[in-house]
């Protein structure tokens, strides 16, 4: 059996699929170890492996560049460029150093886009690298395209001479992103000892995966990928933790009255400059609902009535099933747990894969997106109140959790993963 490596940078939403496929290899007899960022080793650890921080401290970095946590997050967000020019190649050399002298004897590296120290970690041993791709939109594939922010309009639907314009979309953006960044880690690269790096820095392995595994539902795509090297969407992946009930003043809300409509902004929300959740929570009392707010700690609003509540975060498997809708930020860790509990949607997406994620639900029929910019109360007013009120979402979003209760996401991962050993 194989001793794994797995890496991630990123939130929660990042590291949870790794962690479920990780205890499904295990279940199966494999060792599986983490490097991952400091705030991320306790999670870990308590799933029960061995991990280390891979150097990645939001707070250190923040602090070099003369900014604070929140001018990190909201430039990160407002300026793709920035996570690739100041955030990936922090220290990547010192990194592949790190976790090179940590790991000891592995077999393989399974990691995501981000986790290029623990890729070329795996290039330096000559031992397999399986990409674990997490998000749809980085399939990149041209024959069903990606809504990528800052890149020119690509056809929805191509035929022939679509999908060309779509490839050639793809292609001008990608050479782009290795025009700005290529330097970058090649001097890291170098630094190591590894030759230059010829293709789209994060994007493009320097080495040919092993295997390419899409760890979220397949039918988040139109149809079966068709890019090189082939990415196979394995399902759904997800992971519990450790049981977290529902606190009893919460349990007796949800019990006292119509199920809530649900918000969540994910664990950068705080972070944002604008206030999301005053205006929604004024949108859902205006159609006479409910309603749940998971705010983290960073919101300083008030709830001001006996018809909502709100908590820091609350386990989404065990408040999603309980909820009429589900309002959020179209990460896709929250996206499938609202896909799975079968509820509709409102999608508010900030950046990132967010709007990519929204389009995906709105053409699944399972809710509507609303950039989060537009946000107002008579704006989401209008895009929820469309949303409870499409006799059809509801049961669409019904047979989707049917379907993905039959799967096994992470069993399926692992055992894709053994074949190769």
């Amino acid at each position: 059996m194989p001793r794994i490596l797995f890496s991630t940078i990123g939130s929660l939403g990042d590291l949870y699929p790794l962690i479920a496929v990780a205890l499904a290899l295990k279940a199966r007899g494999a060792e599986c170890i983490f490097a991952v960022h400091r705030d991320q080793v306790p999670v870990v650890e308590a799933a029960g492996f061995a991990t280390m921080s891979n150097s990645y401290d939001l707070g250190q970095f923040a602090a070099e560049l003369g900014m604070s946590e929140t001018e990190v997050i909201r430039k990160t967000f407002r300026d793709p460029n920035f996570l690739f020019r100041e955030i990936l190649p922090y220290r990547l050399a010192d990194v592949v150093r790190a976790i090179d002298d940590w790991a000891g004897e592995i077999d393989m590296v399974a990691a995501t886009f981000q986790a290029e120290a623990a890729r070329m970690v795996a290039e330096l041993r000559g031992v397999p690298i399986v990409d674990l791709v997490l998000q749809p939109m980085m399939v990149f594939d041209p024959t069903q395209p990606p809504l990528i922010p800052g890149m020119p309009p690509m056809v929805r639907a191509p035929g022939r001479v679509g999908t060309v314009w779509n490839r050639g979309v793809l292609k001008t953006g990608l050479g782009a992103i290795r025009r700005m960044h290529g330097k970058r880690l090649n001097a890291a690269r170098a630094a190591v000892g590894l030759p230059p790096h010829t293709g789209v820095p994060w994007f493009e392995d320097a080495v040919a995966p092993a295997l390419r595994l899409g760890l979220y539902p397949g039918l988040l795509h139109d149809h079966p990928p068709q890019v090189v090297p082939p990415v196979e969407p394995i399902g759904f992946c997800p992971y519990d933790g450790p049981p977290e009930p529902l606190d009893a003043e919460l349990s007796a809300f949800l019990d006292d009255g119509a199920a809530p409509v649900v918000v969540t902004l994910g664990s950068n929300a705080e972070f944002l400059d604008t206030d999301i959740y005053a205006p929604t929570l004024a949108a859902i009392r205006a159609l006479g609902h409910r309603a749940v707010l998971l705010t983290g700690k960073g919101w300083a609003g008030e709830i001001g009535g006996a018809d909502a509540i709100r908590r820091d975060y609350v386990a989404h498997q065990q408040l999603f099933p309980r909820a009429a809708a589900i309002v959020h930020h179209g990460g896709i860790g929250t996206l499938t747990r609202a896909m799975e509990a079968g509820k509709p949607q409102l999608v508010l997406p900030f950046g990132t894969d967010q709007p990519d994620n929204a389009a995906r639900i709105t053409r699944l029929g399972l809710g509507q997106g609303l950039a989060a910019k537009r946000v107002t109360h008579a704006g989401v007013e209008a895009a929820l109140g469309a949303v409870l009120g499409d006799a059809e979402i509801g049961p669409r979003a019904r047979a989707v959790a049917a379907a993905m209760r039959q799967g096994d996401g992470p069993g399926a991962a692992a055992d894709r993963i053994l074949a190769l050993v």
